[in-house]
């Protein structure tokens, strides 16, 4: 499976393309990941590294975190 979205996000570059778990841990990551941690400290970026103590360096975090927190919300209420 990781192979798959290794080849995703082969086919984003050279835009920026991440895989998160569904706490917001980062997952896999294409080449343009090192645009976004620019000047970040590099104990900051080791595992486990979660994407929403990035919004500040995410320009439609708004959007985007709505996003990666309504899919585990749907899945969850079709296991109730």
């Amino acid at each position: 499976m990781l192979d798959s979205l290794r080849a995703l996000l082969d086919g984003h570059r050279p835009y920026l393309a991440l895989v998160v778990d569904r706490y917001g841990d980062l997952v896999a990551v294409n080449d343009a990941f090192g645009l976004l941690t620019e000047g970040v400290a590099a104990e900051l970026l080791e595992p486990a590294v979660n994407v929403l103590g990035m919004a500040s360096r995410i320009g439609n975090f708004a959007d985007w975190a709505q996003h990666v927190l309504e899919r585990p919300r749907r899945a969850l209420a079709a296991w109730a």
